[in-house]
């Protein structure tokens, strides 16, 4: 299996975008889903500031997003992360997370991302890739790592 992240300026609004959105898997994890229409299929509010595509044998089966969520996390060099693999239980995220967090050395100093705490697959995957949980509370876990 061979990964690759491929860097985009733009978010297109893809049918393989969108049927991902349309998944109820994805669906209940992503909290913020109020921003995210299955009209658009890609585009939210927030504003990325990088967007990877995750390529599997030269197969586009997945989206990294990284961005600032408070003003702090600019002052701090901190990046939240968002990940979107349409093709789960077979490593792709784990394998595309390590790319993405030695891409993300010269630009970050800290990473995190924000999970329900009934999504099991992304604790693993995070914690496998060196993430600690930060704070949780009922609902949601926070998990970071430094770079």
């Amino acid at each position: 299996m061979q990964i690759e992240l491929v860097e985009q300026k733009k978010i297109e609004p893809t049918l393989t975008r969108k049927e991902w959105l349309k998944d109820p898997e994805v669906r209940k994890y992503l909290f913020f889903d109020d921003r995210i229409t299955l009209e658009d299929g890609a585009n939210t509010l927030i504003n990325f500031q990088k967007y990877y595509e995750i390529h599997q044998d030269g197969r586009h089966v997945g989206d990294i997003k990284v961005f600032y969520e408070t003003e702090e996390d600019i002052f701090e060099k901190r990046a939240q992360l968002l990940m979107i693999v349409g093709e789960r239980n077979q490593g792709i995220g784990k394998a595309a997370l390590k790319l993405l967090l030695e891409k993300l050395r010269e630009s970050y100093k800290r990473v995190y991302c924000v999970i329900q705490r009934s999504n099991i697959a992304s604790l693993k995957m995070l914690k496998y890739n060196g993430f600690e949980i930060e704070k949780f509370d009922d609902r949601m876990i926070r998990l970071s790592r430094s770079l």
